[in-house]
């Protein structure tokens, strides 16, 4: 994002240049960076430039609320839940799963569009019967998706 400061700048309004804008935005996997020679009081306020780069100047990281850790069932599933959230994901404690079974999912990390799924589990998680009935779990929530 570079202009002449001496120079007048077009306004970026129209639809192309928010599509251009978002997609080039979007790309980005773990960090952005914008370097760029006006500042925003020298952009039009509907511009494209000016939008983004008040977002980089202005940039505050989503608050997340904090879940209720008393739904944790063991003090180990606790201070997972802890740390998780702490590096700041949203997350869900004791996700019920399926409506038609009776699967919780002890912690539910949320993304943008993806959830990921985290077991705590502990050592009468290794009797037959239960590790028969982890897989049988496990199978039913990857059908369902």
């Amino acid at each position: 994002m570079v202009a002449a400061p001496n120079q007048q700048v077009e306004a970026l309004t129209k639809y192309i240049y928010k599509q251009r804008f978002n997609v080039a935005a979007s790309r980005a996997k773990a960090q952005m960076w914008l370097l760029y020679s006006i500042g925003p009081k020298e952009l039009h306020p509907d511009c494209m430039r000016k939008k983004l780069l008040d977002h980089f100047l202005n940039y505050k990281p989503n608050q997340i609320d904090a879940p209720d850790f008393d739904k944790c069932e063991s003090k180990f599933e606790k201070e997972i839940a802890t740390l998780i959230h702490k590096k700041g994901y949203a997350i869900e404690l004791q996700y019920k799963a399926l409506s038609s079974a009776n699967y919780r999912i002890d912690i539910v990390i949320k993304g943008n569009n993806n959830r990921l799924a985290m077991e705590c589990d502990g050592p009468h998680h290794e009797e037959p019967k239960q590790i028969q009935d982890d897989i049988s779990r496990q199978r039913l929530l990857e059908r369902c998706g």
